[in-house]
């Protein structure tokens, strides 16, 4: 009876022990899974054609690191408070969205390039090919054409009334930057500047929706219509006025040199940064300015 018992045991501790062993078997030597083949690439083709009917779910666009990285810091980025000292403003650039555009319709239009290139002589493209290139492009075109539109209300606007900036000093884009979430889903690289941003609008007391009322817009285009004449007509003045008086105050052939070769290159040089014109019309207006100085030069020497 004991022998049972003993070899009962030994039955059960062996078990035991190829357990064990099984168990550091398969932890060690884990079993293979073969995993399901993995979808056939789209053709380019395809890939080009990303519509919401039957593409939708591809990736429209893969950034680097660097380019996404750089995107981000043109996207959101802070200001010091022009208001509140020791404090941030936060700005969303939405005209940076525009780029991030750009760039997919770029991706599609390469991709449209490699069916080109895949193309046999003799052989015709596909309606279907077709009318997808004539779709990127036309909406490529229209892309470039509001970038162009954007840049030109840049230098139209002030910063805090940009159209296509979310500043969160302004009361109406700071309750948008909040309710979106955007302050809590930015990159973590950020989050340590939060505590520094301004958390009352300037604005606060007397919130205003974007733009202006169209009274207001047309009082505001005509009084600056009128300031930037009255501003232009003293400078002009004033480019004539003062060489004058010096070559007539000190009345010498080389201050009158002086003065006319000095005086010219000034006029030039602040008509290529402020005035609007092209080359050849900054060279006429440069030398009709010089015209006159130098009449005025040989009259005053004629007469002295």
């Amino acid at each position: 009876m004991a022998d049972a018992r003993h070899r009962d045991a030994r039955h059960r501790g062996s078990h035991a022990y190829d357990d064990e062993i099984q168990q550091r078997h398969r932890a060690s030597h884990p079993p293979l899974i073969e995993e399901s083949p993995a979808p056939a690439p789209p053709s380019p083709a395809a890939a080009a054609n990303d519509n919401d009917n039957d593409n939708g779910d591809l990736p429209a666009l893969t950034l680097s690191e660097r380019l996404r990285s750089e995107h981000r810091g043109q996207l959101m980025y802070c200001v010091e408070s022009r208001t509140v000292a020791n404090k941030d403003v936060w700005v969303l650039n939405v005209a940076e969205m525009q780029r991030l555009n750009l760039q997919v319709m770029r991706n599609r239009l390469a991709k449209l390039a490699v069916v080109d290139l895949r193309v046999e002589v003799g052989d015709a493209w596909s309606e279907r090919n077709a009318r997808e290139l004539e779709r990127v492009m036309h909406a490529y075109c229209d892309a470039l054409r509001d970038w162009d539109y954007m840049n030109s209300q840049r230098s139209a606007h002030e910063f805090i009334n940009d159209p296509f900036k979310l500043c969160s000093s302004q009361a109406r884009d700071h309750s948008l930057m909040e309710e979106s979430g955007l302050m809590d889903k930015m990159p973590s690289r950020w989050r340590a500047l939060l505590p520094r941003r301004q958390v009352v609008p300037d604005d606060a007391e007397a919130p205003q929706l974007p733009g202006h009322a169209r009274g207001h817009w047309k009082k505001t285009r005509d009084l600056r219509a009128v300031t930037e004449r009255l501003m232009y007509g003293i400078l002009g003045g004033l480019a004539l006025v003062v060489p004058m008086l010096v070559m007539v105050l000190h009345n010498t052939v080389l201050t009158a040199l002086l003065t006319v070769s000095v005086a010219t290159i000034l006029f030039a040089a602040l008509c290529a940064f402020y005035a609007e014109v092209g080359p050849m019309q900054l060279v006429g207006a440069t030398a009709a300015y010089a015209a006159v100085l130098v009449v005025f030069v040989g009259t005053t020497n004629s007469l002295s």
